[in-house]
C-alpha cells in the first residue's frame, strides 16, 4: 500500500547555506555539550550488576535555564562502567585494558533534571569467551528507567 503524504507539509525545495542554517542550530549540539562533566561518584559491583551513582560536576544550561541530562552524557557514564565492572571481574586493581564498546541503544522515556545522585544501572545478561578476550552483554537502566537500553563490548584479554 502507498503511502499518503499530508500536502500540507510540503514545501519548496531549496539549499540552506551555514547562515542560513544558524537559526536552526541547537547551541548545546554545536559546542554546549563540551561543558558537561558526568563522574561516577559511588559504585556497587556483585555478580552480572553494575550500579553506579553520578553527579553532574559541569554541565550546559539550555536557553530556557533548565538542565537536563542528555544520551551522550550517558553513554560516557554506562562506557565507565562498562569499563570499571570488566577490570574488576577479571581482578584487576586497575584499568590495564581498552575495554571496546561494541553496540550500545539508548532510549530516553522521561527528562531526568538532577545533578547529583543519578543513579545508572547495568545488568550484564551474557558474558562469554571469544578469541580476543571476553564478550559481554546486557541492560542499561538510568533513574529506574528514565533512559533504558542495551550495551555489549569487548574485554581483550593478553596473551600468555
Amino acid at each position: 500500500m502507498e503511502e499518503r503524504i499530508d500536502r500540507r507539509y510540503i514545501f519548496a525545495a531549496r539549499t540552506l547555506t551555514e547562515f542560513d542554517l544558524r537559526p536552526f542550530c541547537s547551541d548545546y549540539l554545536d559546542g554546549g555539550y563540551r561543558r558537561d562533566h558526568i563522574a561516577l561518584s559511588r559504585v556497587e559491583l556483585s555478580p552480572g550488576r553494575a550500579v553506579a551513582e553520578c553527579i553532574m560536576h559541569e554541565y550546559y544550561t539550555p536557553p530556557d535555564g533548565t538542565y537536563h541530562l542528555t544520551v551522550p552524557i550517558v553513554f560516557l557514564a554506562v562506557a565507565n562502567l562498562a569499563i570499571i565492572y570488566a577490570h574488576v571481574e577479571n581482578g584487576l586493581d586497575c584499568k590495564t585494558e581498552e575495554v571496546f564498546l561494541r553496540s550500545i541503544s539508548l532510549i530516553c522515556k522521561r527528562t531526568v533534571e538532577k545533578t547529583s545522585g543519578i543513579g545508572i544501572e547495568l545488568k550484564l545478561q551474557h558474558r562469554r569467551s571469544v578469541p580476543d578476550g571476553l564478550y559481554y552483554k546486557g541492560s542499561i537502566s538510568v533513574e529506574a528507567g528514565a533512559f533504558e537500553g542495551s550495551a555489549s563490548f569487548l574485554f581483550p584479554l593478553r596473551k600468555a
